[in-house]
């Protein structure tokens, strides 16, 4: 079929994070990735922080929400779904289905997240042969550094 030769580009926009409900969830996609990826293909996507996220909910208990506002409206909402004593978010399959519910006035509804620690996600990229882009591979491509 049409991917039988692979893609040069895979990308999960806003998606990502879905695959960190849990391992077998993030080992499909590692699958998926390493099957359908072509060598020196380029993966794209982007999530959240999760450490960042954590950090920003740390004095919120479970079920507790942090709000972006503008007047009397709220721009964002992210109500804390994982337990009140988690302060670090662990960079191992532990740290794995650590939810949250994510609203933005332009989506108009929330939807439940997964945190994503970004160190374990490089560690599990690496564990299929997928490597970031160093800042001179990145400016050859047109794109600035952000390392």
């Amino acid at each position: 079929g049409m991917a039988a030769e692979g893609f040069d580009v895979v990308s999960l926009m806003f998606t990502l994070h879905y695959f960190f409900k849990d391992v077998s969830t993030l080992n499909g996609l590692l699958r998926n990735l390493s099957e359908s990826l072509k060598v020196g293909g380029y993966f794209v996507g982007c999530c959240f922080d999760g450490e960042k996220v954590v950090s920003l909910l740390h004095d919120v208990p479970t079920g507790g929400t942090k709000r972006g506002t503008e007047g009397s409206s709220d721009l964002w909402t992210i109500t804390k779904q994982y337990e009140e004593s988690m302060v670090v978010l662990p960079g191992d399959e532990t740290g794995l289905g650590k939810a949250i519910d994510v609203g933005f006035i332009s989506i108009g509804e929330s939807y439940t997240e997964y945190l994503v620690h970004w160190d374990y996600f490089v560690r599990r990229m690496s564990d299929i042969g997928m490597e970031l882009l160093n800042a001179e591979e990145l400016v050859t491509l047109g794109l600035q550094s952000i390392l």
